[in-house]
């Protein structure tokens, strides 16, 4: 198979498993949504919220480095450089693990602001503790699969990483 034929059948299967992860993530939103209100209660879910805006703000601290280190994966994926590519990919590793500890540090950093953060009193039991797997999920992403997944996102090949998530 060609190259420029294999590129068209990669972003097709891209494309395809990219609309059908959205679709499902929807659903999925909605009845999750619907749970957590029936089954935790509207604070929680406004408390889940409010956390993942927090760690949304918090992953700003990547910075856009994988999108430059995909696009600098390109031309050594398509020569077949692996040496470049496990250079590139261990870099990436590094910066990755930076990254996570940075956002774990400023995600520690808040904690004691979470009380003047959550307005009212809440009948959120254990917090803290909700927070902090938040934030834990967070950074492990980043110290566990976050360069694995880039190197798929550059051989154009997301649509493995959309299935297996």
């Amino acid at each position: 198979m060609s190259a420029r034929k294999s590129r068209s059948l990669y972003s097709t299967k891209n494309i395809i498993t990219g609309i059908g992860g959205q679709i499902i993530n929807i659903v999925l939103g909605f009845v999750s949504r619907t749970f957590f209100i029936n089954a935790l209660g509207q604070e929680f879910l406004g408390v889940s919220s409010l956390f993942t805006t927090i760690l949304t703000m918090l992953n700003i601290t990547e910075l856009g480095i994988s999108t430059a280190i995909v696009f600098s994966l390109y031309k050594p994926l398509a020569e077949n450089d692996q040496a470049k590519c496990q250079m590139l990919l261990k870099l990436l590793r590094k910066i990755y693990a930076v990254i996570g500890f940075v956002v774990l540090g400023l995600g520690l950093s808040i904690m004691p602001f979470l009380p003047y953060i959550i307005k009212g009193n809440t009948e959120v039991a254990n917090i803290n503790v909700i927070y902090i797997i938040y934030l834990l999920q967070s950074a492990l992403s980043y110290w566990f699969y976050s360069y694995k997944y880039t190197i798929l996102q550059a051989d154009q090949r997301q649509y493995v990483a959309t299935l297996v998530g």
